[in-house]
């Protein structure tokens, strides 16, 4: 009797590791879902504020600059614009979001992280709009 009970508890414990490893599993697939979801929302948030700072300087005229500062967990973009399509290019591990802009007289920029630790500057140079760090 002693031998039986002993095989039931190790059927019902490597059926319970089973079920749990099952769970955990499910449990990481979701939660690297739910960090890639919020890192696209963050590049989306910064590209969208980066647009509109863009297109606050080229609707209020030549005497416009503006600065943006992005907050320091968000330092790994890339920040470029590209000039064909008008768009705010934001790139974060591995993934591009692209956000329209109004005008398509912005100089083309490319920016990286070591760039984006000071606040940008965005004002108008030679009838184009230009975006740099400090």
């Amino acid at each position: 009797m002693r031998g039986f009970f002993s095989l039931d508890a190790i059927f019902a414990l490597t059926l319970l590791m089973v079920v749990c490893s099952s769970f955990l599993h499910v449990y990481h697939g979701r939660m690297e879902g739910a960090r890639g979801i919020g890192e696209g929302l963050e590049a989306r948030m910064v590209g969208e504020e980066l647009a509109g700072a863009i297109n606050s300087v080229y609707s209020n005229g030549s005497g416009m600059e503006l600065r943006l500062s992005l907050p320091e967990r968000l330092a790994s973009l890339t920040l470029s614009f590209d000039p064909s399509a008008g768009e705010v290019v934001v790139e974060r591990g591995g993934r591009s979001v692209r956000v329209g802009t109004v005008c398509n007289n912005v100089e083309a920029f490319l920016l990286t992280s070591e760039n984006l630790r000071k606040p940008l500057r965005i004002y108008w140079e030679e009838n184009r709009i230009r975006v740099v760090s400090g």
